[in-house]
């Protein structure tokens, strides 16, 4: 997710290619942070709603391999439940997410914009010292 001139987007092509495996031009600059920001948002929605279907399914004895699948072939199909059991979330992602949330949260304040959903992600992941990311 890159913001800036397309034609300079285009020049450093090669070198984003060193590190990405797609590269989308989404705008001018600073639209790629929003991009960016506005993704973690979905992921981290995402992910809470994996993780409480997921435990609801693990407490109530269904076998988890086989709610991935059910998942999988459902309107709640999604990577995050798809990978649940390879991929649960680390200590590390969760300090990741609450960072980019926060700064999804102050972004929407200063476009006027409520995101509850957001707010309410936030709250749900594991609380951290939100002054070590000022």
């Amino acid at each position: 997710m890159v913001g800036g001139d397309k034609e300079m987007v285009e020049r450093c092509r090669p070198v984003f290619e060193t590190s990405a495996k797609s590269i989308f031009h989404v705008g001018p600059l600073g639209a790629g942070m929003t991009a960016k920001l506005a993704h973690q948002v979905i992921i981290c929605l995402n992910v809470l709603a994996a993780r409480e279907g997921m435990a609801l399914a693990a407490k109530a004895g269904l076998d988890l391999t086989m709610m991935q699948e059910v998942v999988r072939a459902g309107g709640a199909q999604s990577r995050v439940a798809d990978n649940w059991i390879k991929n649960k979330p680390t200590p590390n992602a969760s300090r990741l997410w609450y960072k980019d949330l926060m700064l999804a949260l102050e972004f929407a304040a200063e476009l006027g914009i409520a995101l509850p959903a957001t707010v309410l992600a936030q709250e749900l992941i594991e609380p951290i010292d939100a002054e070590e990311y000022r």
